[in-house]
């Protein structure tokens, strides 16, 4: 009788451990989507500031106004 309720204790706390295990993965893929959300935000945005960046250099008259991407070299 006594090997029953260590069965029962011990299937309770592993129940309660991957109940645990499942909300937390559930939290994390929930956050994971908002991050690649800003991410998406976030490369739209440097588009948009590449490309005021070069119309302003060639209202500036430097060079043809175009940029490389990824040069890191915006003088």
């Amino acid at each position: 009788m006594e090997n029953q309720w260590i069965l029962l204790g011990v299937g309770g706390l592993f129940s309660v451990l991957l109940t645990l295990i499942a909300y937390f993965m559930h939290d994390i893929f929930r956050d994971f989507r908002k991050l690649q959300v800003e991410m998406g935000d976030q490369k739209t945005e440097l588009r948009l500031i590449k490309v005021d960046l070069s119309i302003i250099r060639r209202l500036l008259g430097h060079g043809n106004g175009l940029l490389k991407s990824g040069s890191g070299n915006y003088s």
